[in-house]
């Protein structure tokens, strides 16, 4: 028993002799994980110093949402027979809102900028770098995304008001 104790104490002290030289350098997908966040960085720094506000805060979270509700029916799935011909969407109401909304903004965004959509996302996540010269743009895309939601949201509110039931408490025909 003492032999194993001694045998496991030299075997510590072996590993714990680990020369720094001889370690390896962090992949790529580790040290983009230690970046912080763009866009918290942003919001972090506030539009007096060049970054964002709340406001445009939420719409890029909210692109990226709209985004992948838009994308995720379209995604790699095994071949299902009984499913073929039978396609079926299945988002709920905040899924098809912010789906509504992206489908708008990427219009407008697009005859805007010349640019395609999808880029902002890139930037929001982090999947393209985001320089100075973009900047603008992805502001101007934040913007627009305010404009568009709120559009839309008034577009919905209105026709929810025409089409409102009106439920009377008293009924004059069955008296």
């Amino acid at each position: 028993m003492a032999k194993n104790r001694a045998k496991r104490r030299a075997e510590r002290r072996r590993r714990a002799n680990v020369v720094r030289a001889e370690r390896v350098d962090p992949t790529p997908e580790t040290l983009a994980k230690l970046q912080p966040w763009t866009m918290a960085e942003l919001l972090r720094l506030g539009p007096e110093a060049g970054g964002i506000d709340p406001n445009q805060h939420e719409a890029g979270v909210e692109i990226v949402e709209a985004y992948r509700a838009l994308t995720k029916e379209l995604g790699y799935r095994p071949l299902d027979l009984e499913r073929v011909g039978r396609g079926t969407v299945e988002m709920g109401p905040r899924e098809l809102r912010l789906a509504t909304i992206y489908l708008a903004w990427a219009s407008k965004f697009e005859r805007r900028f010349m640019r395609r959509a999808p880029i902002v996302v890139c930037w929001i996540e982090d999947e393209l770098p985001l320089g100075i010269h973009e900047m603008p743009m992805l502001k101007g895309a934040l913007n627009l995304w305010e404009a568009i939601r709120t559009d839309v949201d008034k577009a919905v509110s209105a026709k929810r008001e025409r089409h409102t039931i009106m439920v009377s408490t008293s009924n004059p025909g069955l008296t």
